[in-house]
């Protein structure tokens, strides 16, 4: 699907958070627990990219989503509350418990579906020119 190029630089991570949101459940399900910490490590390591990500997303699109209201509004504050919910389960990660290992590959993946079929599409539809040239901006350079 072609993506407007204001979206371009958020929809390109998405393919790297599909496949960490599958590894993430395979590897829940392996019972493989050298694997589960390995991976979990890796995951808090890597994570402040992830947030990076979300935190440009949450200021170039939910702000302005919210005072749009209406469907866009709705599916911002949702995906923001499963933001703060990664964001957690990250830190539980941290502090050494990987038991939400499976539900935040679960989450990612079916997040970063929701982004792309159903938010992206709204965004290039309600947003102005002069908008989406805004997302552009914050995306590229945040």
């Amino acid at each position: 699907m072609k993506r407007s190029e204001a979206l371009q630089v958020l929809s390109s991570d998405h393919h790297a958070s599909l496949v960490l949101g599958k590894k993430c459940q395979e590897t829940a399900q392996s019972d493989d627990q050298e694997a589960i910490q390995l991976l979990c490590k890796k995951l808090v390591s890597e994570f402040e990219q992830w947030d990076h990500h979300f935190r440009t997303e949450e200021t170039a699109i939910f702000e302005l989503a919210k005072q749009k209201g209406g469907q866009l509004a709705t599916i911002c504050a949702h995906l923001q509350k499963e933001h703060e919910q990664m964001r957690a389960m990250t830190k539980a990660m941290a502090e050494g418990d990987c038991s939400p290992l499976h539900e935040f590959g679960e989450m990612l993946y079916d997040h970063t579906r929701v982004e792309e079929r159903l938010l992206f599409p709204l965004v290039e539809q309600q947003f102005s020119q002069e908008e989406l040239a805004q997302v552009h901006t914050t995306s590229t350079t945040a």
